[in-house]
């Protein structure tokens, strides 16, 4: 039979609990620690399988955020910027928006693009606003990419002259390009992967070049990206 899901929740907070508890042994790493108490904060946030507790959800997300946990720095720039569960403190939420977007969560990125988008308790920086929405932007191509089997998605460029896309000029495309080739030498796989794709079909402007590609490929799977591996193994076979 099957467990309804209060039970289900239920046993989760346990396994969490457990997990989150035994982050100074060698049983569990530092990151599978972090991640279930913030899992768990989460729980006790919302009541799911546990007694609502604010105050257990917070000290749960603080002391994943102390060891650099993303998602629980986010979680505390949520609540303090809000002012739910939380102090309302504008500033000590922007920097945990601030180290937990640097740290790869996604909806800290979201967060200060929007902010600073608009000017929202930040000042308004169209500049800064696209380096924190593109990575989630690459984020999204690259998973659709994946589910495609690694067929190209294209991008376009949207504006208020071509709402649907089309018609982009050359130099927006040199710029498409450059940040990518910037993000890859940073370290970005979604990048590597990108640049991966528009090389070996020749989009954005690109002449198909697959040395390239395989060079762009290799790196991606280097750094453990399982569909550039794929095709890397598949092309040279």
């Amino acid at each position: 039979a099957r467990c309804a899901p209060s039970v289900m929740f239920a046993r989760c907070a346990v396994l969490y609990a457990a997990i989150a508890a035994a982050n100074s042994t060698s049983l569990v790493s530092l990151d599978d620690a972090c991640a279930a108490a913030t899992a768990l904060g989460h729980m006790y946030l919302q009541g799911d399988g546990v007694q609502r507790d604010g105050e257990r959800a917070y000290d749960l997300f603080q002391r994943a955020a102390a060891f650099g946990a993303p998602e629980a720095q986010y979680a505390l720039g949520v609540l303090h910027a809000a002012g739910f569960n939380a102090p309302k403190d504008t500033p000590l939420a922007m920097t945990f928006f601030h180290f937990a977007a640097e740290g790869g969560s996604v909806g800290a990125q979201l967060a200060l693009g929007y902010r600073h988008l608009l000017g929202v308790d930040a000042p308004k920086d169209c500049g800064k606003a696209l380096l924190y929405y593109s990575p989630v932007a690459e984020r999204v191509v690259s998973s659709a990419q994946r589910l495609r089997g690694g067929k190209l998605l294209e991008k376009v460029r949207l504006s208020l002259d071509t709402p649907l896309g089309g018609g982009g000029k050359r130099g927006a495309d040199d710029d498409v390009i450059q940040y990518y080739e910037h993000s890859a030498r940073k370290g970005s796989v979604d990048a590597q992967l990108t640049l991966a794709h528009l090389n070996l079909h020749g989009a954005r402007g690109l002449v198909p070049d697959h040395a390239r590609a395989f060079e762009f490929y290799s790196r991606a799977a280097a750094a453990g990206e399982a569909a550039a591996a794929a095709v890397k193994a598949a092309a040279a076979a």
